[in-house]
């Protein structure tokens, strides 16, 4: 066999487990199950297993994110939080978040024309003689500016969000220590554009729960 992976997930009703996987050599997927010949969901290329869930049938892209859903529709069911959406789940999938950037130059500019603006109509020497469209040209002209500043980065769909206690939680499922995990590039970049660009500060997670602490983490 000239794949690097010798097993793979096969969800048909028949397995629904690891299996041994051969070359598919008709048109279709490139390997299939040895046992029932159907398509098989391989590995990611940092390992994660796709795995079927035994409780909504969702297919997660890694065991971790499966084990975390029991736990989250637990405290659902239980009252603890409310709203659940995971990105799993078709029906009730959790939000796309879009990542948008403004040149700090534009930002500044407003903010410095909105600062004179101000300081000018509440100066003692300000009458009410100056004509105010004047004011509102000058800010428009700012504003226009910033908006062709802006620029499109990427979006984030997290692995799980819920309310808890009215507070929105946002949570990425991560294996190990975090480490390698919660620490990879992409992630990093992410969760800090969603601090920046929405205020949410993303909670990276094991499969049990439990926080991951890293430094590669990210702040």
């Amino acid at each position: 066999m000239r794949s690097r992976w010798k097993k793979a997930m096969c969800l048909s009703v028949g397995c629904n487990k690891e299996q041994p996987l051969v070359h598919n050599p008709s048109k279709g997927p490139k390997f299939i199950c040895i046992v029932c010949r159907q398509p098989v969901y391989l590995p990611s290329s940092r390992g994660a297993k796709p795995t079927r869930s035994k409780h909504t049938g969702a297919m997660f892209p890694s065991i971790e994110e499966s084990k975390r859903e029991p736990h989250l529709l637990a405290l659902e069911r239980g009252g603890a939080i409310t709203d659940l959406r995971m990105q799993a789940w078709r029906e009730r999938r959790a939000t796309t978040y879009r990542l948008d950037v403004w040149s700090d130059e534009a930002v500044l500019a407003l903010v410095g024309e909105v600062m004179r603006t101000v300081a000018f109509l509440t100066s003692p020497m300000f009458d009410g003689s100056v004509d105010s469209a004047m004011l509102v040209i000058s800010l428009n002209m700012r504003i226009q500016d910033l908006n062709r500043s802006k620029h499109h980065v990427t979006t984030y769909t997290p692995d799980a969000e819920y309310r808890d206690g009215g507070e929105l939680v946002v949570e990425d499922v991560k294996s190990g220590s975090g480490r390698m995990g919660a620490g990879e590039a992409t992630f990093v970049m992410k969760k800090r554009l969603m601090l920046a660009c929405h205020g949410i500060q993303v909670r990276a997670v094991r499969g049990s729960g439990k926080a991951i602490f890293g430094k590669r983490q990210g702040g």
